[in-house]
């Protein structure tokens, strides 16, 4: 019984101490918290203990954010330190590179300078030394010429009188520009005393004579003698040769690819300059015309362009540029190969006085049915003549002379 009841009591204050334990708090309005060790209310407030513990973690907090933030702004304050010295260091090595190539640059300029001093004195002695050259070879051909002027004299003397001898035995001089017709060919000239330059002229003059033709004006050997020649035969003048070359360079600018009988273009025959360069080049005063100048003015001026040139060979030397519209109307031009065109015109011989005259002086060129008019007139009323080309050069300028023959030949 005694066992019982002590068991019984031991129970009730277990059981009590347990009760006490978990609602005591509830009862007496106080609560014991076990994991922070202090007490708060039945609320749920916060006790001073907690409050202060809590700020206490609050300002530890608040103390490292600070410090990580200090950490932040040195560490910024350190990467832009270390970028300033970065940048200044980097700008004195510009600096010092740029000092350095102006000293360079210095010294480049200074030795170039004295390079063309050099030059220069260089040049100026090599200047006086060929000078001073020049001058001894004019001293010595001025002496070598004085030696010889008493041998030249005497042998202009001998030619003169030789000349005259020929005059007193009746020699009947020919003009050099209009030639008679030499019926023999140039097979009766001596080459080796004639110039090939006088070799053209004498085949030019024959072939224009062989022709029936004669020289209708002479043509300024200017650079403008093809613009010229044309002027003459389209406007009878020399004042539209200006003009003329500039519709010929303005129709050629535009009609670069013109076709050519042969299928090649005007533009194909330029090969060292481009067509504009061309026609430029073409515009300026006293630039030699061309064939491709020729075919825009037989193009432009609706006219048949013949010409007899003075080249070496005997089937070459007629040339006919024809516009592809048919045209009646012909311009005749001489030309002394790669140097100079002149301007020509039919001729025919006056009953009345026996002279050569002009019988062709229009304006706009001569017309075909007038041509073959003249070419019949000139085979009733032209004599056959029988003469000889001799050639005596007489002060430095050849002298042709037309020589009758006799019966003989001789």
């Amino acid at each position: 019984m005694d066992k019982f009841l002590l068991l019984c009591i031991s129970l009730f204050i277990g059981f009590g101490v347990i009760f006490l334990y978990y609602f005591g708090p509830f009862i007496f309005k106080k609560n014991t918290n076990i994991q922070h060790g202090c007490q708060c209310s039945i609320k749920k407030e916060k006790c001073q203990y907690c409050i202060s513990n809590d700020n206490i973690e609050y300002l530890k907090q608040q103390e490292k954010e600070r410090q990580r933030l200090e950490e932040i702004k040195n560490r910024a304050y350190q990467q832009r330190l270390y970028q300033q010295q970065l940048y200044q260091q980097q700008q004195e090595q510009l600096y010092q590179q740029q000092l350095y190539q102006q000293q360079l640059y210095q010294q480049q300029l200074y030795q170039q300078q004295q390079q063309q001093r050099v030059q220069r004195l260089e040049q100026q002695q090599l200047y006086q030394q060929q000078q001073q050259r020049v001058q001894q070879q004019q001293l010595y051909q001025q002496q070598q010429q004085q030696q010889q002027r008493p041998q030249q004299q005497q042998i202009l003397q001998q030619q003169k009188q030789s000349a005259a001898q020929m005059i007193n035995d009746q020699m009947v001089p020919m003009d050099i520009d209009t030639p008679l017709v030499n019926t023999r060919g140039l097979s009766n000239i001596q080459p080796h005393k004639l110039s090939q330059s006088q070799m053209a002229e004498i085949r030019l003059n024959e072939r224009i004579h062989l022709y029936g033709l004669m020289i209708r004006r002479e043509i300024p050997g200017d650079g403008n003698c093809q613009m010229h020649a044309l002027s003459d035969q389209i406007y009878g003048d020399l004042d539209h040769s200006a003009l003329i070359r500039t519709v010929i360079v303005n129709w050629l600018r535009i009609n670069g690819g013109f076709k050519l009988p042969n299928g090649a273009t005007l533009s194909d025959f330029v090969f060292d300059a481009s067509w504009e360069e061309y026609c430029n080049n073409m515009s300026k005063n006293g630039t030699w015309g061309d064939h491709l100048t020729l075919v825009a003015a037989a193009e432009i001026f609706k006219i048949n362009i013949t010409i007899i040139s003075s080249v070496a060979s005997q089937t070459g030397f007629f040339i006919e540029i024809k516009p592809k519209v048919k045209s009646d109307y012909y311009a005749l031009l001489s030309h002394i190969a790669e140097f100079h065109y002149g301007s020509l015109c039919q001729l025919v011989v006056d009953p009345r006085t026996g002279e050569s005259v002009q019988v062709v002086n229009g304006l706009q060129g001569v017309k075909r049915v007038n041509f073959k008019q003249i070419l019949k007139l000139m085979v009733v009323q032209l004599k056959p003549v029988n003469l000889e080309y001799v050639a005596v050069p007489y002060q430095g300028i050849c002298v042709q002379l037309a020589i009758p023959l006799a019966s003989n030949g001789r």
